[in-house]
């Protein structure tokens, strides 16, 4: 399974130290030619590609964090040698080549390969002959025009346009590729993500955050969780959003199961960020800028996290951010 420390990173700092969000727009615009059946592929929405049911979804903007100077160093650092490395093993640069990437977590017990879904800069006939070398026996097959390399029922990929490709196991890309027909049900759809990212995103109008989550907690995520992460009681639903501009500022949306929940757990978070133990967590992780301005407010059976650190903060992040970005980039 595709690893997601960073986002397990910042689930701690807002659950643990109390950090989170605040999503000023309730709405997020949908373009309806995008939801309706369509004779040609279309991958202006990544989000859109990912089907209901995804239990963790995570979209990285590659491109907002090798301009950003919170981040830049750490996507574009590496020696040439790396770099070389990775376009004969992937086909490609992931850290320059990528402008944008989305995960889908469909199971949590590592039992099937992440959906990945990249768009960036790529030469086709180069990923493709880079996933037959990491899989033998791969065939091809079609679907609706688009063509799938397919090693068994575990590794697919398909190219949706010249700049976007999906990889995942066969039922995943093959579900991406009628997504990008406007086929079947998208994550907008689902009942629970769904409604979270349209409050996390809000109008739309606002520049796209820099890495963006959706979890659905349920009893497997809970159970996997023990010993790592201690999940509140009544959390079902977490979005999680990074921004990158002067500011770098944190948000978090959690759904919870009713208002008594939420106002418990925003008493909890905000007693708790005011101890000693928050402030030996957040500086041992190197985020303690973070703490210093978080924020926990219930609104219904919501809470909302927030925190920011301006640019005179930034080289205490850095180290932090850095070792984030490695995990989550990487191939």
């Amino acid at each position: 399974m595709r690893r997601y420390p960073f986002v397990v990173a910042l689930l701690f700092l807002c659950v643990a130290v109390g950090c989170a969000p605040s999503f000023e727009n309730a709405g997020l615009s949908s373009d309806p030619a995008r939801t309706m059946p369509r004779d040609r592929p279309d991958d202006a929405d990544l989000l859109g590609l990912i089907s209901q049911g995804t239990h963790v979804v995570i979209d990285i903007n590659m491109a907002s964090l090798r301009k950003s100077a919170w981040t830049a160093e750490a996507v574009t650092s590496g020696s040439p040698e790396e770099r070389s490395a990775k376009r004969t093993g992937l086909g490609y640069d992931d850290a320059l080549d990528v402008d944008r990437i989305v995960y889908g977590v469909t199971t949590l017990d590592g039992s099937r390969p992440t959906l990945a879904v990249a768009q960036g800069r790529f030469e086709r006939n180069n990923v493709e002959d880079a996933f037959r070398l990491r899989w033998s026996a791969t065939q091809t097959e079609n679907r609706r025009g688009i063509s799938l390399v397919v090693a068994g029922d575990d590794h697919a990929l398909a190219f949706i346009t010249p700049r976007t490709f999906a990889s995942g196991t066969r039922a995943d890309v093959r579900a991406v590729v009628e997504r990008a027909f406007g086929l079947g049900a998208g994550i907008d759809r689902d009942p629970g993500l769904g409604p979270l990212a349209r409050a996390c995103l809000g109008s739309g109008a606002e520049p796209p955050p820099a890495v963006f989550a959706l979890l659905a907690i349920d009893d497997s995520m809970r159970s996997r969780s023990v010993g790592t992460l201690q999940l509140p009681p009544g959390l079902n639903h977490l979005g999680i959003r990074l921004d990158l501009g002067k500011r770098l500022s944190v948000a978090a949306l959690g759904f919870m199961s009713d208002g008594q929940a939420a106002d418990a757990l925003a008493r909890e978070l905000g007693a708790f960020a005011r101890t000693r133990r928050a402030s030996l967590v957040a500086t041992a992780v190197g985020l303690s800028p973070l703490l210093n301005h978080a924020t926990s407010v219930a609104d219904g059976s919501r809470i909302r996290w927030s925190s920011f650190a301006d640019d005179t903060e930034r080289a205490e992040l850095r180290q932090a951010l850095a070792a984030a970005i490695k995990q989550v980039a990487g191939p």
